[in-house]
């Protein structure tokens, strides 16, 4: 059967994270959380969907606030999986979650879901349980196997979606063999003051300066930053407002500790790293729980014609692409393009 054959697919790798972690998917003292990302072999900013804190359920949610010693998170997590599988895994109206969740902050009296506490945040997780129930004719998945079989299925589905379809037509993306899928375990940008998510880009993508190039938002996870959600903070202000104590960075499987005064100075030399290791400038995204900072992913960035001019003439002056390389890079480009202000 296609869910026993889903098992045995991940059955191998859930367990290396496992070891990795410390965790255990579905154990509900020490409750192991995904998330589940595409992987496209170009880049498709925002066209394919991702799910967070998946493997959260009334079984694993106390033991997440027990690890944590955070309820406030668990609950806002919780409250996020529900409206994300809702959206991306059951195609529910959006509308229906915002209005619950305007109703929870009318009678919190607060602006923002970022304003409530973990009372509110609980009842704003029960409100979208109902939402769900009512709106998709089928109770929320509380195994955490079945939610990442069908949240997996549903990032794959997002492939063939309108939106991403459209995209890949007009930018004349033909012959794609499809998206990956990659499960990673989470951590947690929407922890705290000194948490939040980014993204960013080893140059400016507008001009092609050399320079890091960040968005970042604190207490938040990804998708605020992706949706506009949150305000969106500059690398400046990120320098002065994290600790200044060595973070450490790695990939979500666990961190190696690096030295460095600030989280910034870290980016601008993994920035350096990946593009020696890719030959190409990167958009990554990153988060930083607790003050520690975690590299999620890296793909290859878009950006401006004149942008991209100067990046492939810069990048063959700094050895790391070969001048037939740059002037590959540049072919097709829009002579306008290059001269507009």
């Amino acid at each position: 059967p296609p869910a026993d054959a889903f098992r045995a697919l991940v059955a191998g790798p859930l367990h290396r994270l496992e070891q990795a972690t410390g965790l255990a998917f579905g154990d509900p003292n020490r409750p192991l959380l995904v998330s589940i990302r595409s992987g496209a072999p170009v880049s498709m900013p925002g066209m394919l969907d991702t799910l967070l804190n998946v493997g959260l359920t009334r079984a694993t949610l106390p033991g997440l606030i027990a690890l944590s010693g955070n309820p406030r998170l668990a609950w806002d997590c919780f409250a996020r999986l529900i409206r994300a599988f809702g959206q991306i895994v059951r195609g529910l109206d959006p509308a229906l979650f915002d209005d619950g969740l305007a109703a929870i902050l009318r009678a919190g009296q607060a602006a923002s879901a970022a304003e409530l506490d973990s009372l509110s945040l609980r009842d704003l997780a029960l409100r979208y349980l109902d939402i769900f129930e009512s709106a998709g004719g089928v109770p929320f998945p509380d195994t955490p196997m079945d939610q990442l079989a069908q949240g997996v299925d549903a990032v794959f589905r997002s492939w063939n979606s309108e939106r991403a379809q459209t995209y890949r037509r007009l930018r004349n993306l033909t012959g794609l063999p499809g998206t990956a899928v990659t499960i990673q375990r989470m951590v947690y940008g929407n922890s705290g003051p000194q948490s939040g998510s980014g993204v960013g880009f080893t140059r400016d993508p507008a001009t092609g300066e050399r320079r890091l190039y960040l968005d970042f938002a604190f207490n938040a996870q990804g998708e605020d930053l992706v949706a506009g959600r949150t305000l969106v903070t500059p690398a400046a202000e990120l320098a002065r407002a994290m600790p200044q104590t060595g973070p450490t960075t790695g990939p979500a499987t666990g961190p190696t500790t690096v030295q460095a005064q600030a989280i910034t100075q870290t980016l601008a030399r993994i920035a350096t790293q990946l593009e020696h290791q890719f030959h190409d400038m990167q958009d990554f995204e990153f988060t930083v729980e607790e003050g520690q900072l975690y590299l999620l992913q890296t793909r290859a960035g878009k950006c401006a014609a004149r942008a991209r001019l100067r990046i492939a003439v810069d990048m063959a002056r700094e050895n790391l692409i070969s001048i037939p390389e740059a002037l590959r890079r540049v072919e097709g480009l829009d002579a306008a393009a290059l001269t507009r202000r």
